[in-house]
């Protein structure tokens, strides 16, 4: 079997699919990164358990509510504009988070916001990030297209978390979240390279979504 026949590998040699997958990857691996970090830095402050619960359980609020507007704004602005929005609003984010913490001026009510903010840009950006799959893949590769996507997700679980405790053993506190913005400027970077639409037979979205 010729290798470029791999349902894997005919998708990582379809630019915009692979520009999609490493931005939606840096992406999700910010946000896990973020989870980490900021349950470490609650503790930091000597705040509870209690908090680093409060902190990660508050951020489903925004993600239930404003997730009932996201799927409107995909179909009214197109997936790429809204993902490239979301991108933006993150990486602005991280950077006035990485501000305050390796400032020492952090608080308590400082990360709890931010992170709930983080979280309602998140769930506008999610259907878009999804939606997109079908935009730059054929119609006989979606379902190996939506397979690798979540795979990246998977990997992004795993790696956040695990290089969050790498860089605050080795760097401190504050390192995850420098690290953040890196991986948020990689996120939006792709995304610009995303194409405004890549029609494929049978792919009814592809020439919807700017």
């Amino acid at each position: 079997m010729n290798i470029r026949q791999i349902p894997a590998v005919k998708l990582l040699s379809n630019a915009p699919f692979r520009s999609l997958l490493i931005s939606n990857f840096a992406n999700n691996t910010g946000v896990e990164l973020r989870i980490m970090a900021q349950s470490w830095l609650i503790l930091g402050l000597g705040a509870s358990q209690i908090w680093v619960g409060a902190a990660t359980g508050l951020r489903v609020v925004p993600a239930i509510i404003l997730g009932l507007f996201a799927g409107v704004m995909v179909d009214r602005l197109g997936g790429r504009v809204v993902l490239i929005w979301e991108r933006t609003f993150l990486l602005l984010l991280a950077v006035l988070t990485a501000a305050v913490v390796v400032s020492g001026s952090v608080t308590l009510w400082q990360i709890v916001v931010l992170s709930i903010v983080s979280s309602a840009i998140l769930a506008m950006g999610m259907p878009a990030m999804q939606s997109l799959v079908m935009n730059y893949v054929p119609k006989d590769s979606l379902q190996a297209g939506n397979s690798m996507n979540t795979l990246a997700y998977s990997f992004a679980r795993a790696i956040g978390p695990l290089s969050g405790g790498v860089l605050i053993a080795g760097f401190g506190l504050g390192s995850p979240f420098v690290v953040l913005i890196a991986l948020y400027l990689v996120s939006l970077y792709f995304s610009i390279r995303l194409p405004r639409t890549v029609s494929y037979e049978g792919n009814i979205c592809a020439t919807r979504n700017r």
